[in-house]
């Protein structure tokens, strides 16, 4: 038998009912595509398998957003999860989409605690260049001894957005963060996601472009299949994120 509750209490894992929208000049959409969305979910889970891998007792995302890397977390391992953003506008949307987690609107600056693992995805291009070494020294003093810090940037190879205030090589990432003299030794440094690939720009440019989107479930999840079996890894011509992996001696 059916269960009519429940089935539409599923629904609301995303807030669907705001997806047909009115423009102010009165078009009409019905969808929202993401034409990043391949490679964002593919950085995001490369840093949720490290993550996961050495299973920490305790996890801080910094600068989080909504909330989406601790949701991938959630129900996967045993550790506190707490994320912090100071945008009031994201922290209301991570405790609606990640109940029972907890969420920090505000600076790092009044955080005390120590952590097993600090986490920083896709934040340092949002620093502008006076404030990132203050911003840095600050999410370094969140790693207990024994502690790891993962910082996730996007590479020159990826097409610079007017948010960011600078896209990174490796070493300028490395020279950025200056692990030895804030107390920390590099761990390892990967580049991720090949979004150079031909055959997957192609595939991008023909169904997700400013004119049109074009979407089929299977053919999406296919293309899915392959960017995670031929394009999750990369080097350093090639990957549009680098993931670098900072410890704390113990």
């Amino acid at each position: 038998m059916i269960d009519r509750r429940q089935q539409q209490e599923s629904l609301y894992r995303f807030p669907y009912h705001y997806l047909p929208q009115l423009s102010d000049n009165g078009g009409f959409s019905r969808f929202m595509a993401l034409s990043w969305g391949f490679g964002y979910l593919c950085c995001l889970l490369n840093a949720a398998e490290e993550i996961l891998a050495e299973a920490p007792e305790s996890i801080i995302d910094v600068g989080c957003g909504d909330g989406r890397l601790l949701s991938l977390l959630a129900g996967r391992t045993d550790a506190s999860l707490t994320g912090i953003d100071n945008s009031d506008r994201a922290i209301a949307l991570a405790r609606a989409f990640n109940p029972g987690q907890k969420f920090i609107a505000g600076s790092i600056d009044g955080v005390n605690e120590k952590f097993a693992c600090v986490t920083c995805l896709d934040v340092l291009e949002h620093v502008a260049d006076a404030e990132i070494a203050g911003f840095i020294d600050r999410l370094c003093r969140l790693v207990r001894p024994g502690g790891r810090l993962i910082v996730g940037v996007p590479s020159v190879n990826r097409p610079f957005s007017s948010k960011h205030y600078r896209h990174y090589t490796g070493q300028a990432l490395l020279d950025q963060l200056a692990a030895a003299t804030r107390g920390l030794t590099v761990d390892k440094v990967r580049h991720v996601f090949n979004g150079s690939d031909r055959l997957f720009r192609l595939y991008s440019r023909l169904t997700c472009n400013r004119w049109w989107f074009i979407g089929c479930g299977s053919v999406e999840t296919l293309v899915w299949r392959y960017v995670w079996k031929r394009l999750r890894q990369a080097g350093p011509a090639t990957g549009h994120q680098i993931l670098a992996t900072l410890r704390r001696p113990a």
